[in-house]
């Protein structure tokens, strides 16, 4: 069904507009056939821009931020329909690996959304928390650090605090 339709399911359901992330039409979605189990995702959906398909429940797997509590959380593929189908994929990125328990799982993803570039706001998190790869490896995010030129100083102080003093050092 084209997303225009599925739209005005929703809406028909009474789903507040603004309460799931509609595409744009003129970048269409995958389907539930064409998602890999275990494969990370960009998504558009209620609360994550990345995700990992689950097959068995035609879910994604996402990173959730809520109330500065952030933990794993599982979407339904827009397909599945009202009232929990929330997610659009648009890209399979890569294959996950396998995790060996729901923490790594969560880092992955947060880690995930910083190499793709997601947002600022990740990358503003990632500073302030302290995520590893970030402070290790900050060549990886130059484009990002040239895009958003007030967070070097955060970084820089970051990774002196843990640390870390020049890109070489890792």
């Amino acid at each position: 069904m084209p997303w225009k339709e599925k739209y005005e399911e929703h809406k028909s359901h009474g789903v507040l507009e603004g309460s799931v992330l509609w595409s744009n039409e003129d970048m269409p979605y995958l389907s539930i056939a064409e998602c890999e189990n275990g494969c990370l995702y960009w998504i558009a959906a209620r609360n994550a821009s990345l995700g990992i398909y689950n097959s068995a429940d035609k879910s994604f797997t996402i990173s959730r931020l809520k109330f500065s509590s952030n933990f794993l959380f599982n979407e339904s593929h827009w397909e599945t329909g009202f009232p929990y189908g929330t997610v659009m994929p648009y890209e399979k990125l890569e294959k996950a690996p396998v995790f060996s328990d729901n923490e790594v799982k969560l880092r992955y993803l947060n880690e995930a959304a910083l190499r793709y570039g997601i947002e600022r706001k990740n990358l503003v998190a990632a500073i302030e928390n302290k995520v590893a790869s970030v402070l290790r490896h900050p060549i990886m995010y130059e484009g990002l650090l040239e895009r958003y030129p007030d967070l070097q100083e955060a970084l820089d102080n970051a990774r002196q605090e843990c640390g870390f003093i020049s890109t070489e050092d890792s």
